[in-house]
């Protein structure tokens, strides 16, 4: 990539004006998340605690059990600083008093834990999520609506998904949604590809479909599907992803659909991945179809990437040096941005890095 020094100094003056920008104007509350964030990351430890308590304490509905899992996991990892003062005073009035009264405690704890991360992640009630569409509507942005939730384990679990994601295209002021494909399928498998990649085509007809009848008026006024972004998840996912997002878009009924699918720089082939679905895009829009977005990521998943290769002995499937998924990062994109291939694929660029 040739890029002059004059393009490298506005770059730079961009990125440092942003900077500057976000600096000047931090509320309170956020620099407060800040401090949070290098609490954790400064002792793995810390980090250890956060993601346990997260992903354990709150699976259950009986208030009893959840004070039970909280109690354990404060007793495991005691030699954390996470907390704030605030905080440690909390947590000691929750194991003292708390864990006697769970029906009381666990509701307010929840609470609390809610307000704690509501900058990052939405109430899903109605009234806060709507009001909070609406205000970064009138700011002129678009909010990509992600229904958070893990892989399924069942099927009922997975029609009820899908029967959210159709409810939320439903609404008139939803317009853009993230699904993943295992959030919608409990039974995919690579070793039956073809398989699953029926089974999940199937279900991405529904949510298609969906977005195809609920329209909405876009910034010009004009009626407009609402949009659909497939997101990527492991790496064992990759192939089934991509060929299920291909062969439900290659359908007659959706040609017209404008669609759009996630890669990730931090996978070697990625750039190989982007050139078949560019091939495939120019087939679909030379016989009349509609362009597809691709979302060039980073990456998300590398800590699981790493168990699952070092559980099994083998190489991890990602880069493990983030300037080897920088490198790849800006490979993809230079190639994505060329002329001759942007009237089939529109990139999305999703980077922290200014």
């Amino acid at each position: 990539m040739n890029i002059s020094k004059e393009t490298l100094n506005e770059v730079r003056q961009v990125a440092t004006q942003w900077q500057t920008l976000i600096d000047h104007e931090r509320e309170q509350s956020e620099q407060t998340f800040h401090d949070t964030m290098i609490r954790m990351l400064k002792k793995p430890l810390n980090k250890i605690f956060l993601i346990e308590l997260l992903d354990q304490s709150f699976r259950s509905n009986e208030p009893k059990r959840v004070a039970n899992q909280l109690e354990f996991l404060f007793d495991k990892y005691k030699e954390t600083d996470f907390f704030t003062p605030l905080e440690e005073f909390l947590v000691l009035a929750f194991r003292n008093v708390g864990i006697h009264i769970p029906e009381i405690s666990v509701p307010l704890f929840i609470k609390y834990l809610r307000n704690d991360v509501k900058d990052i992640v939405i109430s899903g009630e109605a009234y806060h999520l709507i009001r909070h569409i609406k205000k970064r509507r009138a700011e002129g942005t678009r909010v990509n609506i992600n229904i958070i939730g893990e892989i399924v384990l069942g099927e009922a679990e997975a029609k009820e998904r899908i029967k959210k994601y159709i409810a939320a295209l439903e609404h008139r002021d939803i317009d853009y949604i993230s699904i993943k494909i295992s959030t919608i399928f409990s039974q995919i498998s690579a070793l039956a590809h073809k398989w699953s990649v029926k089974q999940i085509s199937q279900r991405l007809e529904l949510i298609y479909a969906a977005a195809m009848k609920n329209t909405y008026k876009d910034a010009q006024g004009k009626e407009t599907y609402k949009f659909i972004n497939l997101d990527m998840e492991e790496y064992k996912d990759l192939h089934l992803t991509i060929d299920a997002f291909m062969q439900t878009l290659s359908k007659e009924e959706f040609s017209s659909l404008y669609a759009g699918i996630v890669i990730q720089a931090y996978l070697p082939e990625a750039l190989e991945q982007v050139q078949r679905l560019v091939a495939w895009a120019k087939t679909r829009v030379d016989k009349g179809g509609a362009p597809i977005k691709i979302r060039l990521v980073k990456g998300a998943n590398q800590e699981m990437e790493l168990t699952e290769s070092s559980l099994r002995g083998w190489p991890c499937v990602t880069y493990d040096k983030k300037q080897d998924t920088d490198a790849n990062f800006k490979i993809v994109m230079d190639y994505l941005l060329d002329p001759q291939i942007t009237p089939y694929v529109h990139t999305g660029i999703a980077s922290h890095n200014l």
